[in-house]
């Protein structure tokens, strides 16, 4: 494990041991064979602390549970509110097509825990107390478990890497001034709400600035410092809107409604200084008509290997090509050229229900450079088709 990440940067803690488990027998081999591995200033090795004298070992660099207080204390796995580990249900396990009621209450959840956090390590600590260090969510994506038939759900992105509100407060505590790589920094604003006529009137802002502007329908409601009472770098927004359209404002899409309806324009602008660095807009979306698909490469080229691939998505829109977050049409994907559908084969993943207004397809390359076609279809929704290209492994 170490000689495989070792120099990856995004590693801050080395847990050689199994974690919940009395590793006294193991703990003084398994500290020493970390720093071997990596002898470099930096290099951390952490676990559980082991509740009895071991010859030549004198605890983990760092400590999760049982942290008498000589040790820095890493607060592990925090965040995954669960009811009980056999029904596997808690208020922070949402799965991002259930809609703004169900992810505004999972930001709220980690909100509260991630300001109690930030109070433990801004705070010095209790005499013979453990060292806060630093903490980390579990988890960052929705997955699969295996053992239990309904998926984990309690992350900020979804299977597929969609995010949900909550992503955006995480970003949200990121550096307001951009770092020289341009690589987790910079000003961000964000709305946690669909924009719909079914949508809650009290709206939270997620932004590292420090104001936000917010206007709807061309009018500007507020201008707002951050809510207090947090220990946050940056708490969040909280704005209350009038109706965000009217009843028939949907209409919008079928011609049908009057000129000049209100469609539920909101506008979020981040100010820094008076200045807005930052925007987020939101359109009421009208009438799902048409399929647009996107894709999501990660910055990478498709590599022309047999086994690199991409995801694309199909998202169900009006005619302006706005999101209808409420979609969850059948879409039927089929893959031409120098790739192919994974799962296409045995019909496993195709079609795919939209969750959200999203599916997601994941196209993979074959052995040979070329372009590739993805196309996507629905009833009653104009099909959408994409053209990709792979490059050779070599170039």
């Amino acid at each position: 494990m170490i000689r495989r990440d070792r120099n990856h940067p995004c590693v801050l803690l080395w847990e050689a041991q199994l974690n919940e488990t009395d590793n006294s027998l193991v703990a003084a081999d398994l500290y020493r064979i970390v720093h071997e591995e990596f002898p470099v200033e930096g290099c951390y090795a952490a676990g559980d602390r082991v509740g009895k004298p071991v010859p030549g070992f004198d605890g983990w660099d760092v400590e999760y549970s049982r942290n008498n207080g000589n040790k820095p204390l890493w607060i592990r796995e925090w965040g995954d509110q669960v009811d009980n580990w056999t029904d596997q249900q808690g208020s922070v396990r949402v799965a991002r097509e259930w809609g703004e009621t169900a992810m505004l209450t999972q930001s709220a959840r980690h909100l509260e825990s991630l300001d109690a956090i930030y109070a433990k390590l801004g705070a010095p600590p209790a005499p013979g107390a453990a060292r806060a260090a630093g903490a980390d969510l579990w988890a960052g994506i929705d997955y699969y478990r295996g053992y239990h038939h309904q998926p984990f759900y309690g992350s900020p992105l979804d299977l597929f890497r969609l995010p949900k509100f909550d992503y955006y407060l995480f970003q949200s505590q990121r550096p307001l001034k951009k770092m020289e790589m341009n690589i987790g920094s910079g000003p961000m604003v964000y709305i946690t709400n669909f924009a719909t006529f079914q949508s809650p009137v009290t709206v939270m802002v997620f932004s590292n600035c420090e104001e936000v502007r917010l206007s709807q329908n061309g009018k500007e409601i507020a201008t707002q410092k951050p809510d207090t009472g947090f220990h946050l770098p940056h708490p969040p927004f909280t704005f209350r809107l009038s109706q965000f359209s009217e009843l028939h404002s949907m209409l919008f899409a079928t011609g049908i409604a009057k000129p000049g309806t209100a469609i539920g324009n909101v506008k979020a602008e981040g100010l820094v200084g008076g200045e807005a660095v930052a925007v987020h807009e939101l359109q009421a979306p009208g009438v799902p008509t048409r399929l647009m698909l996107a894709l999501d490469d990660c910055g990478h080229d498709l590599v022309a290997d047999g086994s690199d691939w991409v995801r694309v998505y199909a998202h169900v829109c009006d005619n302006r090509g706005t999101t209808y977050p409420y979609g969850n049409d059948q879409i039927t994907f089929k893959v031409s050229g120098d790739g192919e559908l994974i799962g296409g084969r045995s019909g496993v993943a195709n079609p795919v229900r939209a969750a959200a207004g999203i599916a997601t397809a994941l196209i993979r390359s074959v052995g040979n450079a070329g372009s590739i076609t993805v196309e996507a279809a629905a009833f009653g929704l104009a099909t959408a088709t994409l053209t990709i290209s792979s490059r050779d492994i070599s170039s």
